[in-house]
C-alpha cells in the first residue's frame, strides 16, 4: 500500500506521466466530470455497461426484476 500511495503522490504532483485511471463505478455515483464541458475531452472514454446480477445483489436492487 506504501508503495502504491508514493507512486499515487508522484502522478499527482506531475513528476511521472502519463497515468490512466480505469473506473469501474457500477452503481454510477463516482461523479467524474469533464472539465471541458460542454466541449468533448479528447482524453476522456465514456463506456456504459449493464449491471451483472451479482452487482446488483450487491447494491441491494431485486434481482427478480432484472
Amino acid at each position: 500500500m506504501k508503495a502504491f500511495l508514493e507512486k499515487l503522490d508522484l502522478y499527482s504532483t506531475g513528476v511521472k506521466f502519463p497515468v490512466t485511471l480505469k473506473l469501474t463505478d457500477p452503481s454510477g455515483n463516482s461523479n467524474i466530470k469533464n472539465p471541458f464541458a460542454p466541449s468533448l475531452d479528447k482524453h476522456m472514454e465514456i463506456r456504459y455497461f449493464k449491471r451483472s446480477l451479482n452487482e446488483l445483489k450487491e447494491m441491494g436492487y431485486s434481482i427478480e426484476n432484472a
